[in-house]
């Protein structure tokens, strides 16, 4: 049994055997001594120290000069940690051995000492010296296991882990029973990158320490430990399912390791189950309340919740770390928290600190992340300082993929720099002049969305911007304005602020990874007051006989930065929001994407953004993944097909195969039914080209009218595009869409819902929406933006509310579906609907439910009925109820199967917090649109713009 590995077989042999001899006991005494050995070396192999212990002492009793047991003795005592005890016995043993014929016995103490003085000498960090002595031993006695082992260490410890693995493989061979010889490979193994070769190692170890019994499994370190290794391998490959498997073992095999709780929180947040991986960092703290790890973590994870204060918290004890990395990174984290909260000057009061630290690895990042907040405010000077010194920063070449983040925070900053300088020289143009999307140069604005290396055709097409002029003294030229808003009258900048604050609250999301911006809310409201007072102003020409309200083109994107005047079309509209989130937040790419390059354009420029990517779960967006799975499914069946990367048909097949599509309910059964990386159209109900059809078939003038059937458009109402981009204003036939198969005929093409497999990563597909903007797609949601503002403008001429709050959200159903700006359609969308609805003399007053996301209820309806029949709930004032059907409603809109919103509630069943209550108690007291001053005049220029939104007590611009 011995030689088959069996000890606790042989332990139950010999016990019996002990018994039996025990009954003739002199006669038996040396048979006896034999048997003791015997147990006492498989209890010591079996890691039952004590009980290996007990049987040498009872060799002893009977034979005190047996000097095996006793060198056997010393062993044991050794690997309990007891040294001293172990070097008397090995003495005593060398002593008894006779020098003539014990040679082997004399060499084992002589080794066993040797290898003690080894053990001690890596436990002191002398692993050389260990190493050394271990030859010494080794090459006397090459099977040593216990000296193969200890080299192993040693080796491991000083980076030598080929050859460390060599000892532990040799060790292995020889009693390939013992767990923690491959524990110790496994180790080694991952170090040197093998990672299968160390979760196989460690899948072993757990397993032979689960077969020991209690006492020696919890001696030798326990499967815990190799649990939570594998958990840590497996999180390393990112592959966040098996990780959180083995860690949650782990923690239910010994719940006191408080850094496999640490883990286990990381691969659940990793996973986007913020909540759940809180609560095992929480678990963590309670067990090592200085785990410094555990606390920035758990401030990282509540920040990406949108819980703000606790995040706080936990950073600021991540701070105390005497860890200065761990310190850095909480600075970093809470900086970054503020700038997303809107509050840029608090933020670069913490990356002051931050930049303190000097570590030149993290220098690039801090310096760009200051750059910007500088930006926001208008502090041109100190940003324009920040950017440049972080482009000149020098990365190390041994910074791997740190080193290529760090490169595009400088690629950035060459971008953020020239928009600094492009804002700062125009502070004084008035706002409604001045834009930077028909300003800039298309490939600028390319590169920068693309956020890669500026290109050879932009250095040498790009006009670098001029240099500041040097700064002038305090009290005089244009950085000296003062006042409320540069000069701006004090009182109507309070009334604006107050309203815009008000309102923009609305804006918030209350789902989690969205963080409450507070310098977006008031931009927002600005927004929101700004058209509502355009609108009315357009109201007014319309009322009196006129054609329309005639605006200057030199600042309208539509216009392509043409001199002149036009008529104030939807275009002009989204642009007042537009310019105001631009001017909010100059680091996101909020542009045209029409206004790119042609050829980028062409290509179809587009937004992205995922519910589920590898495995997962996005943590703003998941919410939406069901709906969105059930829809695409609807979709692929319609069809009966999907769509590979060249837009070719990729077939369903069979009945099989289809009925494999209905019962799939992750992306990944979906990806393995379809077999490749593939994505389905949403088609999009039409209602201009229903209008189109029934005029076509003979409708009368009056229900054309009715319908604000606008295929002959008033002149210049389509702030479109670029000149002759707009249907009808060129004589050539469009080109053919790719999409004219893809959806049915009174259909544009919506969103589209997008499965691929993510490479390098296991088990792991991305579920997302990608809109590819097109001029031919361009060209649809163009006329179909235009017939929708002429509708809700001819509904607010008419006075009628509930045709006007109907009209206004089909507005926005297509323009969330149309997603015409590289980032920030859906604020500027909402923002949008708060200024019509205001200008329609109806405000907005109750804030968006909890886990509710307005544009995703566009995107995931195919008629815009589906879209106002939701919104109709909660959002529409109660004087525009009931909201009357749209014109040209058919039964598709209702047909979908995507299932309801999560949290279509009823009026007033949205939130119930005192915060809530506040919020919609001051904006049913906002007043009219028209008693407040001004926006367009009272904040005319950048510099007044900036200026009000930092607040009065902030230093000028």
């Amino acid at each position: 049994m011995v030689a088959s590995q069996d000890f606790s077989g042989a332990v139950k042999v010999l016990d019996e055997a002990i018994d039996e001899t025990r009954q003739d006991y002199t006669a038996a005494q040396f048979r006896l001594v034999q048997l003791h050995l015997n147990r006492g070396i498989c209890n010591q192999r079996l890691h039952l120290n004590r009980k290996a212990l007990k049987d040498y002492d009872a060799v002893l009793a009977l034979m005190p000069s047996n000097v095996n047991a006793l060198l056997r003795k010393g062993q044991v005592l050794q690997s309990m940690g007891k040294q001293a005890e172990a070097r008397v016995v090995w003495e005593a043993a060398t002593s008894l051995a006779d020098p003539a014929s014990d040679l082997e016995v004399q060499q084992m103490a002589t080794n066993s000492v040797a290898l003690q003085i080894a053990i001690n000498q890596i436990n002191g960090g002398q692993v050389e010296q260990a190493e050394a002595l271990l030859d010494s031993i080794l090459a006397s006695n090459p099977s040593d296991l216990s000296a193969l082992v200890a080299r192993g260490t040693a080796r491991a410890l000083a980076r030598k882990l080929k050859e460390a693995v060599a000892d532990f493989t040799k060790a292995i061979e020889i009693e390939p029973r013992y767990p923690d010889t491959y524990k110790r490979r496994g180790q080694a193994r991952s170090a040197l990158g093998d990672v299968q070769g160390a979760l196989t190692d460690l899948e072993k170890a757990a397993q032979l320490l689960a077969e020991l019994p209690g006492g020696a499994a919890d001696a030798a370190g326990g499967p815990a430990d190799c649990h939570a290794e594998r958990g840590m391998l497996f999180h390393k490959q990112r592959d966040y399912r098996r990780a959180v498997k083995e860690l949650a073992k782990a923690t239910e095999l010994d719940p006191s390791n408080a850094q496999a709780w640490n883990y286990l929180g990381l691969g659940r947040v990793s996973m986007g189950d913020i909540r759940e991986g809180c609560k095992a960092y929480e678990k963590a703290i309670e067990l090592a309340p200085q785990m410094k790890e555990a606390w920035l973590n758990l401030g990282q994870a509540l920040k990406e919740e949108g819980r703000v204060k606790e995040a706080e918290r936990a950073l600021t004890k991540a701070m105390t770390s005497a860890d200065g990395g761990a310190c850095l990174a909480a600075y970093r984290l809470l900086a970054t928290m503020r700038q997303g909260q809107g509050r840029q000057a608090d933020a670069i009061k913490v990356l002051d600190k931050a930049l303190g630290f000097k570590r030149e690895d993290q220098r690039v990042e801090l310096l760009y992340m200051r750059a910007i907040c500088y930006h926001a405010l208008g502090y041109a000077r100190a940003a324009l300082a920040d950017y440049e010194a972080c482009m000149n920063c020098k990365p190390r070449v041994d910074e791997g993929p740190a080193g290529e983040e760090s490169r595009m925070f400088q690629f950035l900053s060459f971008y953020q720099r020239e928009m600094a300088l492009f804002t700062a020289h125009s502070l004084d143009r008035r706002a409604a002049d001045f834009c930077l999307d028909s300003e800039l140069t298309p490939l600028f604005k390319e590169c920068w969305c693309k956020k890669g290396a500026p290109s050879p055709e932009l250095f040498t097409s790009y006009k670098m911007q001029p240099a500041l002029p040097a700064e002038r003294s305090s009290g005089s030229g244009r950085g000296s304005s003062s006042g409320a808003a540069g000069g701006a009258d004090a009182e109507q900048v309070a009334a604006l602020t107050a309203a815009a604050d008000v309102i923009g609250q609305l804006l918030q999301n209350h789902h989690q990874g969205f963080l409450p911006n507070v310098r977006q809310q008031r931009a927002a409201g600005y927004a929101a007051a700004e058209l509502a007072q355009a609108v009315r102003a357009l109201l007014a020409e319309r009322a009196a006989g006129r054609e329309g309200l005639w605006v200057n083109s030199e600042g309208a994107s539509g216009q392509g930065g043409c001199s002149g005047r036009h008529l104030f079309g939807w275009r002009d509209a989204m642009d007042i929001v537009v310019k105001w989130r631009q001017l909010a937040e100059p680091a996101d790419q909020v542009v045209w994407v029409d206004l790119l390059t042609p050829r980028e354009f062409e290509a179809g420029f587009g937004s992205h953004t995922p519910m589920f990517s590898g495995q997962t779960k996005c943590v703003r967006y998941f919410m939406n993944f069901n709906r969105a799975l059930e829809l695409a499914k609807e979709c692929l069946l319609e069809k009966g097909h999907a769509y590979d990367a060249q837009n070719r048909e990729v077939g369903l097949g069979g009945e099989d195969k289809q009925e494999a599509v209905r019962k799939a309910r992750s992306a990944l059964e979906l990806y393995r039914v379809i077999g490749q990386d593939s994505w389905v159209v949403v088609p999009l109900h039409s209602l201009h080209k229903a209008q189109q059809q029934q005029q076509q078939q003979g409708s009368s003038p009056a229900a054309a009218a009715n319908n604000g059937n606008t295929s002959s458009s008033r002149p210049g109402t389509s702030g479109s595009s670029r000149p002759g981009s707009s249907s009808g204003s060129s004589s050539t036939a469009a080109p053919k869409r790719i999409s004219d198969a893809m959806v049915p005929p009174l259909c544009i093409e919506g969103t589209r819902l997008t499965l691929v497999k993510v490479p390098n990563q296991p088990d792991a597909v991305e579920f997302s929406i990608r809109t590819p903007v097109t001029p031919p797609r361009w060209r649809e949601f163009d006329a179909e933006l235009e017939a929708a503002w002429e509708r809700l403008i001819d509904a607010m001429l008419r006075g009628d509310k509930p045709a006007a709050a109907a009209a206004i959200l089909c507005y926005a159903y297509y323009w969330y579906n149309f997603m015409p700006l590289a980032r920030g359609t859906a604020a500027v969308g909402y923002t949008t609907m708060l200024g019509l609805f205001w200008a329609a003399g109806m405000p907005i007053s109750q804030p968006i439910p909890t886990d509710y996301q307005v544009d995703w209820e566009a995107i995931l309806a195919k008629h815009p009925q589906q879209f106002i029949d939701r919104l109709s709930r909660w959002f529409v004032p109660e004087d525009a109820l009931p909201v009357p059907p749209l014109p040209s409603t058919s039964a598709s809109s209702s047909s979908s199967s995507a299932g309801a919103s999560p949290a279509a509630s009823p009026r007033g069943g949205s939130s119930s917090s005192s915060s809530s209550n506040k919020v919609v108690a001051a904006a049913k007291a906002l007043p009219d649109v028209q008693q407040m001053p001004a926006v367009a005049e009272v904040l005319a220029t950048l510099r007044q713009r900036l200026k009000a939104l930092n607040g009065p007590d902030a230093k000028p611009v």
